[in-house]
C-alpha cells in the first residue's frame, strides 16, 4: 500500500513541477532585468529573501493540497472495502 502511495505522490509532484515550471519561467521573463534598473546589494538581498518566501509558501500549499487529496483517496478506498 505504501509503495503505491509513494509512487502516486512522486507522480503528482512530477506533474505539478512540469505544469508549474512554465508559469514561473514566464513570471521571471516578464519581470526580467530589461525592464528594471539594477538593484543595490541590500535591495537584491531583500528581493532574494522575498522570492524564497514565495516559493516556500507555494510548496507548502501544493503539499497541503496533495495531502488532502490523498486523504480523500484513502477514505474512498476504505469505503469500497466495506
Amino acid at each position: 500500500m505504501y509503495k503505491k502511495l509513494i509512487l502516486h505522490s512522486l507522480f503528482f509532484f512530477l506533474i505539478s513541477s512540469v505544469v508549474l515550471s512554465p508559469v514561473f519561467a514566464e513570471l521571471d521573463f516578464e519581470s526580467g532585468p530589461l525592464d528594471q534598473k539594477p538593484l543595490d546589494e541590500r535591495e537584491q538581498e531583500d528581493q532574494d529573501v522575498m522570492d524564497v518566501w514565495i516559493y516556500a509558501i507555494i510548496i507548502v500549499i501544493i503539499m497541503l493540497i496533495a495531502r488532502l487529496g490523498f486523504r480523500v483517496i484513502k477514505k474512498r478506498r476504505t469505503k469500497k472495502k466495506d
